[in-house]
């Protein structure tokens, strides 16, 4: 018996031995790297959530550790008509865009994204204007909207900053925003996003805009810190203002008032994997897919979920609750809504609609 029992000594210190090499293996091994686009709405809080996961030493098919590298993408860069960013050679394995919508316009030229996740987070459109602007345009009692801005600008003057529809998917979502408000309709039916009365008026509208180089790419940051000289009123993700919380945004006397559009966007950031079956003979490929999954189940984590709402962003799988929001409860003083009103969101037309409508601005705009 004695003898027995060391023999299951020396079985077990073996095992155990052996375990631990492969353990030291794997970890001297590089790891196997994943890269995932995403929209630069949803940047921060996705590099954060990629940070964590790559803490955990994620290991995918029990033998590989991998790393997630995260870069910003716009989806206009992808699908738009100067897009071509990615072909069947190089690409990431995981995409982040703004808007579902943006996998079936990518599907459309042939990049194969299958999506493995609906949603990681949400933001919508929100508008702001500093209370003096906001208080003048609303005089009569209406809200904040298309209408009530078109009316003040027949009468009188005012800056808008709004980002431009043809440089950003924020910029079209806006330019999506007025389409809807302009044929009071959520489906942008047939030629309703290119019909020539709707882009004299959007190109009118855009025509408030002093310059939109120098809003640069965050016009919430810009107006945070030059206030009205860059404009008095604003459309933007929500997120943007909520990060932007500052500066001339804050100012006591003239602080930011934030409300919602009737017609909105819902950015949902969906994940979405590259799923081309012409390439299973690489031996990596199964193995980056089976990351960028598990990726998306990490990111859907209570934990994960909570940090969204310090970034701006609305979590998928939580609800917001004063005192507890993040930045939302920041922002509730400023009109931002921790449970958002009931809003309808505009349905985006054909990738084709929206090319032509971006061709026409572009053209007008510049």
């Amino acid at each position: 018996m004695k003898t027995r029992g060391t023999i299951i000594l020396i079985l077990f210190v073996v095992v155990v031995a052996a375990v631990v090499g492969v353990s030291q293996f794997l970890r001297s091994q590089p790891p196997l790297e994943v890269t995932i686009a995403v929209n630069p709405i949803a940047l921060d809080w996705v590099q954060e959530l990629a940070t964590a996961f790559n803490a955990t030493e994620p290991v995918v098919n029990g033998s590989r550790r991998v790393q997630v590298r995260v870069t910003p993408v716009d989806d206009l860069q992808v699908w738009g008509a100067d897009g071509g960013l990615w072909n069947l050679t190089n690409h990431p394995d995981g995409w982040i865009p703004g808007i579902s919508a943006s996998l079936d316009y990518a599907n459309s030229v042939r990049l194969p994204f299958t999506e493995v996740q609906p949603s990681l987070a949400h933001t919508v459109l929100a508008w702001g204007g500093f209370t003096d602007a906001v208080e003048d345009i609303t005089a009569s009692g209406e809200p904040l909207d298309w209408t009530s801005i078109q009316e003040y600008l027949e009468n009188e003057r005012l800056s808008l900053a709004l980002p431009h529809p043809g440089r950003s998917l924020a910029g079209l979502a806006v330019a999506l925003s007025g389409a809807g408000d302009y044929h009071d309709s959520t489906t942008l039916a047939g030629q309703q996003a290119t019909n020539s009365g709707f882009r004299s008026w959007l190109v009118e509208m855009l025509g408030h805009v002093p310059n939109f180089n120098t809003l640069g790419a965050l016009p919430a940051e810009t107006l945070a810190a030059r206030g009205q000289s860059a404009g008095a009123v604003a459309l933007l993700p929500e997120s943007q203002w909520l990060t932007n919380l500052r500066g001339q945004l804050v100012n006591t006397s003239n602080p930011v008032m934030l409300s919602y559009p009737e017609y909105n966007i819902d950015f949902d950031f969906p994940l979405a994997v590259w799923d081309d079956h012409l390439t299973t003979d690489d031996p990596e490929v199964p193995l980056k897919r089976q990351a960028v999954r598990m990726f998306g189940e990490f990111a859907l984590g209570e934990a994960q979920q909570r940090r969204a709402a310090e970034f701006g962003l609305r979590p998928s799988t939580l609800p917001l609750a004063a005192g507890s929001a993040g930045l939302f409860d920041t922002g509730a003083p400023y009109g931002a809504a921790i449970e958002l009103p009931a809003l309808p969101y505009v349905t985006p037309p054909s990738r084709t609609d929206l090319l032509v409508l971006i061709g026409a601005i572009n053209q007008a705009v510049r």
